[in-house]
């Protein structure tokens, strides 16, 4: 498991409080920032959050992982990634692509808040 920065217990207690009914809900679907990531990446990647957004969980991950494909290190794509997880159920699945979205990007306030999420709806004690 990552490291956890200082912030991250805040991010944990943010998602427990709220016990978001589903993180796409509350949160909505990471968008790219361009600092040096492949214009494609997030191009892919944008178009996958907006297909997220939308509820369309196979066009979303197809460009998501094509995203991916671009840029690996991409933590955005990894975070909307586990949001298609965690919609279709797949808490394994949600929570190894959040933890892969922190192993490249740390801070991602959207990763630990989901990854609060997925280990509440698990039954983990965050605390």
């Amino acid at each position: 498991m990552p490291r956890l920065p200082a912030r991250a217990p805040a991010a944990f207690a943010r998602a427990l409080i709220l016990q978001v009914p589903l993180a796409l809900a509350s949160l909505g679907a990471v968008g790219c920032a361009t600092g040096g990531v492949s214009a494609r990446a997030v191009a892919l990647s944008d178009a996958g959050a907006a297909a997220l957004a939308e509820g369309a969980l196979d066009g979303a991950e197809a460009r998501l992982r094509l995203a991916l494909e671009y840029q690996p290190e991409l933590a955005e794509a990894h975070v909307n990634l586990g949001l298609v997880a965690l919609a279709r159920g797949d808490l394994a699945g949600a929570e190894a692509s959040l933890e892969v979205a922190l192993a490249h990007d740390e801070d991602s306030e959207e990763a630990w808040q989901n990854l609060g999420v997925v280990r509440l709806r698990r039954g983990d004690d965050v605390g």
